[in-house]
């Protein structure tokens, strides 16, 4: 799933702000087929089961003030944590119902994305990973030259994975069946690109919801495995210690392939599943919405969303989260709902659905244009401008 990785965009009372934008330079085949990885030593950088354990002295981990997209989060990071969450500031306003236009633009490399995760770092949208034979890809997008770059690939194969943007680093935590956790510098030069290990997550978790906050990781809820019931639990990353916090309150409804965003340093949780089995549980579905303020270490329940759905996938643009897509719509498929929530008034709106119906896809906000990547049977790229 893909997540989205957020940097937050600083808004003047005048001024729209500048989100991160999205991604690489050109299409390029710099990178090498084979991952560059390094082993970390912090609390947690032991091996797991079919990754490379060959490695060197760890590198520090990256510092700065990025967020990731969860939930599949996220293209993978969507429906799951895969992907991050965006971070915004400024006062919002609520977009008229119905309204937005979507826009095609050039579709990820490689063919269809399932079950990848999406990263937003100082303004490239990264998908990473996804369902074989893509698990070890990478890539990213340029929404300013609306061009590809492939980077390197990652030492193992991910997807449901949980990633984040933070600083000029890119992070990716656990995921189905993988307990690794690994951080890269995409803005090093191509020769010392590569993927280094840091703590291990504390326990496995795929299609979490991940935020940034305070330069600190949110990983919150997912599963552990995809026939395990949806947990709460929040893990808490530090990448100035390169330690792990697992102390914070946990949500109050666990759930899975949720949509998620941070906004005014608040992370929201929206929607997803609190079963595993998504077909055969109607009552799993949620539109249940949290907001979780670290400086008071409290969850509060917000106004329900409009639509019940999972592998939903959230950013924000305008003080806003963004909810797009999903799985599990009448008939099999993906749902086109698009729908707008207002922290400021607490109120969803409905949007102009989706062009291409999708989930579990990567997704970002970027200059007032929330951009979404992939997704399960899909590589197709696509951006919504709102009015």
């Amino acid at each position: 799933m893909i997540l989205v990785i957020i940097r937050r965009g600083v808004r003047s009372s005048v001024a729209t702000t500048l989100a991160l934008a999205l991604a690489a330079a050109g299409c390029s085949s710099a990178s090498s087929s084979t991952a560059g990885v390094d082993s970390g030593s912090g609390s947690g950088g032991q091996s797991t089961p079919g990754e490379d354990a060959n490695q060197s002295e760890p590198s520090p981990a990256g510092t700065g003030g990025a967020t990731g997209t969860g939930g599949s989060s996220t293209v993978g990071g969507a429906g799951g944590s895969d992907g991050g969450a965006m971070s915004d500031s400024g006062a919002a306003v609520s977009p008229p119902a119905g309204s937005g236009t979507w826009t095609d633009l050039a579709p990820v490399p490689g063919g269809p994305r399932s079950n990848g995760c999406g990263a937003l770092v100082n303004g490239l949208l990264f998908v990473v990973g996804g369902a074989d034979p893509l698990g070890t890809d990478v890539e990213a997008y340029d929404p300013k030259t609306n061009t590809w770059e492939t980077h390197v690939k990652m030492p193992v194969s991910v997807n449901h994975a949980n990633v984040a943007g933070l600083g000029d680093k890119l992070y990716v935590m656990g995921g189905r069946g993988s307990l690794g956790t690994f951080v890269y510098n995409p803005f090093a030069p191509m020769a010392d690109r590569k993927w280094t290990r840091i703590a291990q997550i504390p326990a496995q978790r795929e299609a979490a919801s991940v935020g940034v906050i305070g330069n600190k990781i949110y990983l919150v809820g997912g599963a552990a495995t995809g026939v395990d019931p949806p947990r709460g639990d929040v893990f808490v990353y530090d990448p100035a210690t390169d330690t792990w916090d697992t102390s914070q309150p946990p949500l109050p409804i666990g759930r899975t392939h949720a949509a998620s965003a941070v906004i005014n340093d608040i992370l929201y949780i929206t929607a997803g599943r609190k079963f595993a089995e998504r077909f055969t549980e109607p009552a799993g579905w949620l539109t249940s919405t949290y907001a979780y303020d670290p400086r008071t270490r409290q969850w509060s329940q917000k106004k329900d969303a409009i639509t019940a759905r999972s592998g939903c996938i959230g950013a924000t643009i305008r003080g806003l989260l963004i909810v797009s897509g999903g799985e599990g719509a009448p008939g099999g498929g993906s749902f086109p709902q698009v729908e707008a929530y207002n922290p400021d008034t607490d109120q969803w709106t409905a949007l102009a659905p989706m062009k291409h119906p999708s989930n579990e896809n990567a997704e970002a906000g970027i200059d007032d244009k929330v951009y979404m990547a992939g997704g399960a049977q899909t590589n197709i790229t696509t951006a919504l401008s709102l009015p």
